[in-house]
């Protein structure tokens, strides 16, 4: 009987991974959204040299996406001329000037038990999450380990870390028994 309830818990965890699967494309979707607005704001304040109402409220509004971002992944800001700034991970890798950057994730949908991410595109079977520069160059954040922190990071902890190895125990005692 215990090692046929361990057994199905496997589903749950299968379902979990595909929950964090799916928090992934959520929050890749926001973090685009907060970066092209970030990026909008900083081509208006290019334009508007004035110190007015206008320039305080797209400051608010700029400064408001950024802390989207920064729940979201680890950032780097840092200011410019003309109130305007520059996003980067903390890793280094550029994601806001006056363009933004992509972000792109593959999803899989559904996550089996066996599935991975892997550095090899073959053997993967988890989607991987790619950055878009503005002049259209790519880098997997994945492979370089660029996000260290956020919702963005503990997604990815969680499906590819922790899930695994709680299926892993699992399976283990299920085995055993």
């Amino acid at each position: 009987v215990l090692a046929q309830q361990l057994n199905a818990m496997t589903p749950d965890i299968r379902g979990l991974r595909s929950d964090a699967e799916l928090g992934l494309s959520d929050a890749v979707m926001r973090a685009n959204n907060a970066m092209k607005q970030i990026a909008e704001i900083n081509r208006q304040l290019a334009t508007n040299t004035s110190a007015d109402v206008a320039a305080a409220s797209l400051l608010d509004q700029r400064d408001a996406y950024i802390d989207e971002l920064s729940r979201l992944m680890d950032i780097k800001v840092i200011e410019g001329d003309f109130n305007q700034v520059s996003i980067f991970t903390n890793s280094g890798v550029q994601l806001v000037g006056t363009d933004a950057s992509t972000l792109r994730f593959d999803a899989q949908g559904t996550v089996t038990p066996n599935a991975i991410w892997d550095r090899d595109p073959a053997k993967r079977t988890v989607g991987t999450l790619t950055l878009v520069s503005p002049t259209g160059s790519s880098m997997d954040l994945i492979t370089n380990a660029s996000i260290r922190s956020g919702e963005i990071a503990a997604y990815l902890e969680m499906r590819d870390t922790v899930l695994v190895e709680a299926q892993t125990q699992l399976d283990s005692i299920a085995a055993a028994m």
